[in-house]
């Protein structure tokens, strides 16, 4: 009987949480190299995903929070390291 409790509460659980879409390395790439480009689309869609990984940090999801640090690193990275004409005009919080 125990385990049939245990078992429908972490069924209950799981249930519940919100799902956090994860980007792999080369698709958090692409994007960033594609929003340094100028592409205003791409760049209106990680603010979205952004914003959606904040909400579910706010409900105290850790997998949120990790893979937002991912994509502040990965920004921080190629603002800092990528060599292009419209580098100037990309501008986020991170410009140092």
């Amino acid at each position: 009987m125990k385990k049939v409790i245990l078992l429908s509460l972490l069924i209950l659980g799981a249930c519940g949480k919100e799902k956090v879409q994860l980007f792999t390395e080369q698709e958090k790439t692409e994007q960033i190299k594609k929003i340094i480009s100028g592409d205003k689309n791409t760049e209106k869609e990680l603010f979205k995903i952004k914003e959606k990984l904040k909400e579910q940090m706010a409900k105290g999801n850790l997998e949120a929070k990790e893979e937002l640090d991912e994509w502040e690193r990965k920004e921080k990275y190629y603002y800092n390291n990528e060599k292009t004409p419209q580098r100037e005009s990309f501008k986020f919080k991170y410009a140092e």
